[in-house]
Order: C-alpha cells, then structure tokens, then sequence
C-alpha cells in the first residue's frame, strides 16, 4: 500500500480534534448571510439522502493466521462481518485490512460510523490499539504497521434510504420554507410569489423573484436543484437533466408585495 493510504489513516486520527471545532462553527454561522434580491436564498438542506446502498466487496484473502479464510475461519473476525450486515438503522462504512505489524499478521478494522476510527486486532482477535473518535490520538505508531503491506480484504458501506417528504400545509410543515417566508420581506425585493408544484422527482417549491426575472426551484426537503430565469421553458438540475417541472399545474401558496 502507498503512502496515500498511510496518509489516510495519519488524517483519520486528527478527524475528532477537528470535528468538535467544526460543529460549534456550523453552529455559529447563520442560514441567512447578506442576501440580496438578485441572489438565490440558500436553504439547509433538511436531510437530502440517497438512495440505500448496502454493497459489500469482499476480496480474496490468502491464508494467514493458520486459517484459510479469516473472514469466515476467525469466529471474532466473521462476528464483526455479520454484526454490522445485521445492524439496522445504522448508515456508514465499515473496512476490513489485512497487514503486517511488529509481531506478525494483523488486522485493521475501518469505521465511518459517526466518528471514524479504526482498530489494529491481532489473529487472536484481541484489539491492540484504537485511533480516531473521539480519542483520536497515536496509540497504533508503538505497533509499527507496515502500510505497504495493507490489503483490502472486506467493506461494505449502507447509505440511508430517501426519507419521506410528508406534509399537510407546507407553509407550516417544512421548517425550511417557514424560515424563507419570515426571510423574504426583509430582502430588497416587490414581489415574490412561491409555488408547489410536481416534477420528477416528486414534490417541490417554485421561488419566483418576479421583479429580477429569475426563480429558484427546491425540492421538498429544501435542497436548491435549479437557479436560473423564470422564462425557462425546461428547468435542468446541475448535471444538465430536464427537472421536468409541472409548471401548467402549479399552485401559488404564498406571495408577498412590498
């Protein structure tokens, strides 16, 4: 293995000292910054998701620690792999690395569950270091892992699936239209009028910005998908696809006039 993947696992230690400053300033930067009539409202996304993913890659291993096949041979090593396929409501990625170290044959087990972290276990199945978390630290460096030595032997990665978008008045059930709505009077702007209405993908938000001749379209959990003007005859997201926007049957749902 390069010294790309050793790179790798040296940033995946300072992840936890990073990530607690990084909350506090997500938490201090506002949604709403200096916005004008002429700029798009830029909306938190409320949880924009992708499709569930539950793939595994398993990839041949040779014959080490005594066994022919550690991944179903070394009970400790097969309990991790069936543990996390059976885990549910758990979204992430879980690696598992064949490798060299000080005292022969081990085993680096990935998580990128929450905070990443990975384990160095030896063949009999006991952890001798961790690094990453909320810990982080340089508990494995004592152990000399030989990073060119390291395999891929198993991972699978779970990606949660889309979350509904349900609502009876959007206007009051979708926390990031309320916050557009007690934003847009305090903007430069005369009119602006907001639509529901169907395309592709399902339900969404048509922001017209009358006066400046452009709109902004979201889908229904807030996510801009099209910016651009409101004369458009098709509306395409950023990779270029026809959003199929129903505009002949959209619903005005709120405007304001300055």
């Amino acid at each position: 293995m390069n010294d790309i993947f050793k790179n790798f696992f040296s940033a995946t230690k300072n992840v936890a000292k990073r990530s607690i400053v990084g909350i506090l300033c997500m938490v201090l930067v506002g949604v709403f910054a200096t916005i004008s009539c002429n700029k798009p409202i830029i909306i938190v996304d409320e949880g924009e998701v992708k499709k569930e993913d539950t793939s595994q890659i398993v990839v041949t291993p040779v014959k080490v620690c005594d066994v022919d096949n550690p991944l179903t041979d070394l009970p400790w090593l097969k309990e991790i792999v069936e543990g996390w396929i059976k885990r549910e409501g758990v979204y992430g990625y879980v690696g598992i690395y064949q490798c060299n170290y000080k005292d022969g044959i081990g085993f680096i087990v990935e998580e990128q569950v929450g905070e990443p972290a990975f384990y160095l276990i030896n063949c009999e199945g006991k952890t001798l270091c961790r690094e990453g978390g909320i810990t982080g630290g340089n508990a494995c460096d004592k152990f000399d892992i030989d990073y060119e030595s390291i395999k891929l032997i198993w991972e699978s990665r779970k990606v949660r699936p889309p979350q509904p978008c349900e609502f009876d008045d959007p206007l009051i059930d979708l926390n990031w239209l309320k916050a557009m709505v007690v934003q847009t009077p305090k903007l430069n702007c005369d009119t602006v009028r907001i639509y529901q209405c169907n395309y592709r993908e399902g339900i969404g938000f048509f922001y017209d910005q009358v006066a400046w001749n452009q709109c902004t379209f979201y889908n229904c959990r807030g996510k801009r998908v099209y910016f651009g003007s409101r004369n458009s005859i098709i509306f395409r997201d950023e990779d270029g696809q026809d959003l199929m926007v129903d505009l002949e049957n959209k619903k005005l749902i709120w405007e304001f006039n300055r």
